[in-house]
């Protein structure tokens, strides 16, 4: 049923990372298991109450700087893309094939649940059936995210030396540090913080470093060590919450 290893190795092109392929299966999963897991429910008085487990300890929000692997599917999708761009060809037919690859399973995933909610409309009532259409869709956010990512790949493939990468990523934090110092401080639009968006280019970034060997593990090391001691301390003593999942009591 499965291929052997030796087939899958005789099927790969030379320049294709398996490990990249794994990290993306990995994340995707582990996304989707996370948000189930995260997902209670209870029922009040006769009533159906849709809950979640951050919001019931502060163990649990903790837990998710060891589950965040999020960033895992943005590194590893632009290490593989950012080797798919020939400088110099079309930025458009270039997204779209990207983009037709990535959503071509999304459609199925649509196409189930807009049957599966049909049937369920006339069976439900109103307060349960509301917050099952919602995460039906609600997961796919980071999609969206990583669609303009990818539409910034031409872009960072620029990045092909240590320094250019040390400044893209203190770029990348600097802008997102001043809207955030904006969206905390001043009377604002809400809509401000989708600015830091950008974001997602951090670990976009690193897929590019890792893709070009600008990085060395010690190097790697080093510095995953000092930004989770600057988490730490901004979540100590600055604004920021526990949980690297958004919640509803969030900022």
């Amino acid at each position: 049923m499965f291929p052997r290893p030796a087939e899958v190795e005789a099927s790969t092109p030379p320049g294709r990372d398996r490990a990249i392929d794994v990290i993306r299966i990995t994340a995707l999963i582990g996304v989707v298991a996370g948000h189930t897991v995260m997902a209670t429910s209870t029922i009040r008085d006769d009533v159906f109450i849709w809950s979640n487990l951050l919001t019931a300890s502060p163990v649990f929000e903790a837990m998710t700087w060891i589950f965040q692997i999020m960033p895992l599917f943005f590194f590893a999708g632009v290490a593989a893309s950012v080797q798919s761009w020939t400088p110099g060809s079309s930025w458009g037919n270039w997204l779209m094939r990207r983009c037709t690859r990535l959503y071509r399973p999304v459609f199925y995933y649509l196409a189930f649940w807009a049957v599966t909610l049909t049937v369920l409309r006339p069976l439900l009532p109103v307060h349960v059936y509301e917050p099952v259409a919602g995460i039906s869709t609600q997961l796919l956010w980071f999609l969206g995210a990583y669609v303009l990512v990818l539409a910034a790949v031409p872009a960072l493939a620029h990045v092909t030396t240590t320094h250019r990468f040390v400044v893209a990523v203190a770029a990348v934090y600097g802008v997102v540090a001043l809207v955030d110092a904006i969206r905390i401080n001043a009377d604002v639009a809400p809509s401000v913080g989708y600015l830091n968006l950008a974001m997602w280019l951090i670990p976009g970034l690193f897929g590019v470093a890792y893709r070009r060997d600008l990085v060395s593990a010690r190097a790697a090391l080093i510095v995953g060590l000092g930004m989770f001691a600057v988490n730490v301390t901004l979540v100590a003593f600055g604004p920021y919450e526990l949980s690297l999942v958004g919640l509803e009591t969030q900022q």
